[in-house]
């Protein structure tokens, strides 16, 4: 279901991140973290479906994930030669995220 598939987006989204350490790194990631965008896209629109009484749990999964992913984004963008690569992405995906969980 939705719940499964936003743990994937936070659980590649993570591990994608978590090896960028400069510009080489950052554009090794970026096709991973572009996969990610274009799957939580699609979640996003079955997530527009989802009745509102079944809405809270997954807000929950958006905002708990968010809460963890966040810090690590903030810390990689601002590495030298990381932002320049990843902000574009990584501006959709938060800013996706962050519609999701109101």
């Amino acid at each position: 279901g939705i719940s499964r598939k936003l743990g994937g987006v936070f659980g590649l989204s993570t591990s994608a991140l978590s090896r960028v350490n400069d510009e080489a790194s950052a554009k090794s990631a970026l096709p991973q973290l572009e996969k990610v965008v274009a799957s939580l896209s699609e979640v996003s629109e079955q997530f527009k479906s989802v009745p509102a009484s079944a809405k809270a749990p997954l807000i929950r999964v958006v905002k708990n994930g968010l809460a963890r992913l966040q810090p690590l984004v903030d810390t990689k963008l601002n590495k030298e030669g990381v932002g320049s690569v990843l902000t574009p992405v990584m501006s959709s995906l938060m800013e996706t995220l962050k519609g999701m969980s109101q």
